[in-house]
């Protein structure tokens, strides 16, 4: 039977050879939307890992984030671990700005001395904005972990400071803060500097801490922000958050030492609901195109049994059953959608699988639309007498 099933195979080459291209279309599309449908679930997962929430405090009506004097029990609250807040929050940022005088050199010339706890502090020194930092000696950005009086200048400033004993460079300054009240005369070490015309210098967090301890009893800071560490904890930041900041109030007239958290997540939420909706859109094509291959499978051994008519007729001529002649008809339609399902399969893992499973599932589906397509379409031979059979074949 099996040289008599491939001799009526090759003996019709074009309906064939769409059977085979129709079987490996369709098998290389449900391979093609289940991995895609898997990578949006994976890219799903990942901006739910992953995506930076950034939160800014800001003052009650939201429209200024700097220049706060936020105080100490702001900073205690997002940085101390015996509140529940510190644990949902990373990449803490904090500045702190007092207003100096050069007293070395240019006595009129002002600037800003600003305390920071890391690089992305400002887009002067972070490395996402370029910032381009020259250090001196061994020092590198640790400094900024250390309380030592130490700073980084502009590249204008550094060429104005007097190289001095072991290569080193110093500043001698009078610092003042209106808010804190602290008007001093400090000195520091030239650590780098960093390309800029700016007359602003950076200190370390921990030497700005010490300083305003020292000088007032007194913590602020002039702005803060930071980043959501388990976005999946969002619920429980923003509810933590209402413990110790208020909602924003652009109606708020007089003057408040109250302060509002503005949680950046519109654009997270956003990512997310058209990852959802993109996955859900096709999975909704899968059963669509299952139910297409079902009819497809039935169309084409109906066009295949079509031509063969005469040749079953003389089969059941011959006492060949019923039952034998629908198994024959059926084999010559699995072996052709076999061939094809292989070849759609052969060709996705070549052309766009990288190291992805095969949807089995959806493959074993996908077959068995096939086959009960092809039953439907050859069920009728086996019912008909071969008489039947040479008449509509006539």
């Amino acid at each position: 039977m099996t040289p008599f099933l491939f001799t009526k195979i090759l003996r019709r080459p074009i309906l064939t050879f769409c059977s085979i291209l129709t079987s490996a279309i369709f098998c290389f599309l449900i391979c093609l939307l289940s991995d895609y449908v898997k990578r949006q679930k994976t890219e799903l997962e990942l901006v739910k890992d992953n995506f930076p929430i950034e939160c800014v405090v800001s003052n009650v009506k939201g429209t200024s984030t700097k220049n706060l004097n936020i105080p100490s029990q702001y900073i205690m609250y997002v940085t101390k671990e015996q509140y529940l807040f510190s644990s949902y929050i990373k990449n803490l940022c904090m500045t702190k700005n007092f207003s100096y005088q050069w007293t070395d050199i240019e006595r009129d010339n002002l600037g800003i001395m600003i305390g920071i706890n890391q690089l992305e502090c400002t887009k002067e020194l972070s490395p996402e904005y370029n910032g381009k930092i020259t250090f001196y000696d061994w020092y590198n950005e640790d400094f900024l972990k250390e309380e030592r009086a130490v700073c980084l200048v502009s590249t204008a400033m550094a060429q104005k400071i007097p190289i001095q004993e072991e290569e080193n460079r110093f500043l001698n300054l009078f610092i003042h803060d209106l808010f804190l009240q602290i008007k001093k005369e400090i000195t520091l070490q030239v650590v780098g500097e960093y390309e800029s015309k700016s007359s602003d210098l950076y200190i370390p967090w921990g030497y700005c801490y010490n300083l305003m301890l020292e000088n007032s009893d007194t913590i602020s800071c002039d702005s803060m922000s930071f980043l959501v560490k388990e976005n999946r904890k969002l619920t429980e930041l923003k509810k933590e958050a209402l413990n110790m900041f208020v909602s924003i109030d652009p109606t708020e007239q007089t003057p408040s030492y109250h302060f509002a958290l503005i949680i950046r997540d519109e654009i997270y939420f956003s990512t997310l609901l058209s990852l959802e909706q993109n996955a859900k859109r096709l999975e909704r094509i899968m059963p669509l195109l299952l139910g297409l291959t079902l009819g497809i499978g039935g169309l084409i051994s109906f066009l295949c049994v079509r031509t063969e008519k005469k040749s079953y007729a003389l089969m059941r001529t011959l006492g060949v059953t019923g039952k034998k002649v629908f198994v024959a008809s059926l084999s010559e339609q699995m072996v052709l959608e076999i061939i094809g399902e292989i070849t759609g399969i052969l060709f996705f893992l070549l052309t766009v699988s990288k190291g992805t499973s095969l949807p089995i599932l959806f493959l074993i589906l996908y077959f068995l639309c096939y086959f009960f397509g092809c039953c439907f379409a050859v069920y009728h031979i086996t019912k008909s007498s071969p008489a039947q059979l040479l008449r509509e074949e006539e």
